[in-house]
């Protein structure tokens, strides 16, 4: 982390990694919106089993002022039986405007753990109702 943001050299980073807004005609956010995006492709990638690539899963809207994906697959759409609500954690991870994206990490933590405890919950329910029967 970090290291897509060091400046003069804005080229360093991992290039799939790397937060949109760190394109040349961009404006800089701060390191946590960009972190955010890096840890959105590594959840990405974690539950479909590829890395989402430019052009083909995301790409920029070209048009000035408008900041949203032209192009946007979510990994629900790649794997459907993954829950929605871990789809949505990562969407907005990676969301194009960085406003847009979890303010910080400790935001993120709360959420991905009430996501835990949701899913936990869901599961001893459905276990409860197949025992019942």
């Amino acid at each position: 982390f970090n290291i897509s943001v060091s400046t003069p050299n804005r080229v360093e980073g991992t290039p799939h990694y790397k937060a949109p807004e760190m394109d040349k005609d961009s404006k800089y956010m701060g390191r946590e919106k960009v972190d955010m995006f890096a840890i959105g492709v590594m959840l990405y990638e974690y539950y479909t089993g590829e890395l989402p690539k430019k052009g083909e899963h995301y790409a920029k809207n070209r048009r000035r002022g408008k900041f949203q994906w032209d192009v946007f697959i979510e990994p629900i759409e790649k794997k459907p039986e993954m829950p929605q609500v871990i789809n949505d954690i990562i969407v907005k991870c990676m969301k194009l405007d960085p406003k847009e994206r979890y303010r910080n990490c400790s935001e993120l933590k709360s959420e991905l753990i009430r996501a835990e405890r949701s899913l936990r919950n869901d599961r001893s329910r459905k276990n409860a109702a197949r025992n019942h029967f």
